[in-house]
């Protein structure tokens, strides 16, 4: 057995009825020769691929009376028909009805008492095509890892099916009696408290003197300017605190996507932006990342949204945003597990103009990276307090998020953007091309939002996550991706042509000096 990570006990903990915490690839697949990719191909692909992959037969034992924590084995047996399903998009077949599909058929959690990941395949997509989900909980896999086990589970060219073929015979591990767990969980538990609250009071330690004696003497010589300043009504920079406790005195704006949820129906909508299109704003803004450009694009379409509402924010919006710290190259052997941080950016939703807010974002983006260490720390403290809740607890107090007690309070953020980077060729599955790649993510209350993006194949296919109570028709924020993106397409090609004017004005200007000293030779 192995023993499950803390932010594998936080994602397990915080799932609750109709709010799954888990990832759902999916994937079109063109027809093939004989039309729509059948059900049976599926099967058989799907049945010797998952029985090569560990993670995909990773399974959850639970501790007796709730004594200790889940942990992994290897399951002893499995079936294939515990995992793949299938289901049909109704008419008129068009995208819309296959989201609707998606949110139906994912609708609630994973069944523990199987490996946490599960397949269907949807038949009534459009012009013959084929629809495959891939859902892995988030306890088991994080979103790099999600993009190699796509390579293990894909082919870079077209492979056809053999049905005649066996699947692999598989070795897993009895599931542990009563006694067993009972006599392993209670000295695992008290072993894992000490060097937990080991790893606590050190973090404590050495960030004592920085609590005790440096700060609180800038307070003290800062004291009587910063009351005087309070007192004039005028802005007053305080220590800056982690980003994930609530501030008072300088919140992060309310918006709609922060009300408290009655309905957990969730909303989902998608875009696809060519990557091309994207890299050349990107080029015009020296310094900046694709991944500024998308954090970009996010923020205008959400300001776009806000400001037609009548209910945009005077200051930016904030996000957190996933990074992975996995070391070197993450393979189909390396795909289990959690290795990432979360760092908060902010999106300047309240900036008029579509360039200024590109430089913000790529501002903020900066100053998130080089704060990479802290934001890791962080996160480990959070990990560290969880491990020291027991599981009851931790429970408890992940349910009293999605209270409306807590969305009273001053949110911390606003949404989660996630962007990530697939393919940059076709795949194909049972000999049939992936023509594209759209992903149901998680929202999680009192956070309802959530913008993912995957590259593939010279697309960035966008996914648009939320709660139908909150966000009627996500497809606006979609086509608010697209509008923004003309917007800085428009702003990069008049910057170039200011600089074409510019250099043309200058090698003018330069002309007639060059004549002069020809004439005084």
């Amino acid at each position: 057995m192995q023993e499950t990570t803390s932010t594998e006990r936080i994602f397990l903990s915080l799932e609750q009825p109709h709010y799954p915490m888990d990832f759902v690839g999916i994937f079109v697949l063109a027809p093939g020769p004989e039309g729509p990719l059948p059900f049976e191909h599926v099967r058989a692909r799907l049945d010797k691929r998952s029985r090569t992959l560990p993670l995909l037969r990773r399974k959850l034992v639970t501790p007796p009376l709730g004594l200790g924590e889940e942990r992994w084995i290897q399951a002893e047996t499995f079936t294939i028909d515990d995992h793949l399903h299938r289901a049909e998009v109704p008419a008129p077949g068009d995208l819309r009805a296959l989201l609707d599909t998606v949110l139906e058929v994912t609708a609630e959690p994973l069944d523990r008492g199987l490996p946490l990941w599960q397949a269907w395949h949807l038949d009534g997509y459009h012009d013959d095509r084929t629809v495959l989900l891939l859902r892995a909980h988030h306890a088991l896999i994080d979103g790099m890892g999600t993009m190699a086990l796509h390579a293990a589970v894909f082919d870079l060219h077209p492979v056809p099916v053999d049905l005649s073929l066996r699947p692999d015979d598989i070795c897993g591990e009895p599931e542990p009696g009563l006694v067993e767990r009972a006599l392993r969980e209670l000295p695992d538990r008290l072993s894992r408290q000490v060097r937990t609250s080991t790893r606590l009071t050190r973090a404590v330690t050495e960030a004592l003197p920085d609590l005790l004696v440096r700060r609180p003497l800038q307070l003290a010589a800062q004291a009587p300017p910063l009351v005087g300043r309070l007192l004039a009504g005028e802005p007053v920079e305080l220590p800056e605190m982690p980003r994930f406790v609530p501030n008072l005195l300088d919140p992060v704006p309310r918006t709609p996507f922060n009300a408290h949820v009655d309905d957990p129906t969730k909303a989902l909508a998608v875009a696809s932006i060519p990557l091309a299109e994207v890299k050349q704003v990107r080029r015009r803004l020296r310094g900046s990342t694709v991944n500024d450009v998308l954090l970009a694009l996010v923020t205008g379409a959400l300001r776009r949204y806000l400001l037609e509402r009548g209910e945009l924010p005077d200051g930016p919006l904030v996000s957190t945003l996933p990074v992975s710290v996995r070391r070197g190259r993450t393979s189909a052997a390396t795909t289990e597990g959690n290795q990432f941080t979360t760092v908060w950016i902010d999106l300047p939703t309240h900036l008029a103009d579509p360039w200024e807010r590109l430089q913000a974002v790529h501002d903020s983006a900066t100053q998130a990276k080089s704060g990479l260490t802290g934001a890791q720390s962080s996160w480990n403290v959070l990990s560290d307090v969880g491990d020291l809740l027991l599981p009851g607890v931790l429970s408890a107090a992940m349910g009293l998020s999605r209270s409306r007690v807590v969305s009273l309070l001053p949110p911390t953020l606003n949404l989660t953007i996630s962007n990530l980077v697939g393919a940059p060729v076709p795949l194909y599955f049972a000999g049939c091309e992936v023509e594209a790649m759209h992903a149901r993510t998680i929202v999680c209350p009192p956070v309802n939002l959530f913008f993912h993006s995957i590259t593939y194949n010279g697309v960035v296919e966008f996914g648009i996550t939320t709660i139908r109570q909150l966000v009627e028709d996500p497809d606006e924020l979609a086509q608010g991706l697209h509008d923004e993106l003309a917007l800085l397409l428009e702003a990069a090609q008049q910057l170039e042509a200011a600089e074409v004017a510019a250099g043309a004005a200058a090698a003018r200007a330069a002309r007639p000096a060059r004549r002069r000293k020809a004439v005084e030779r």
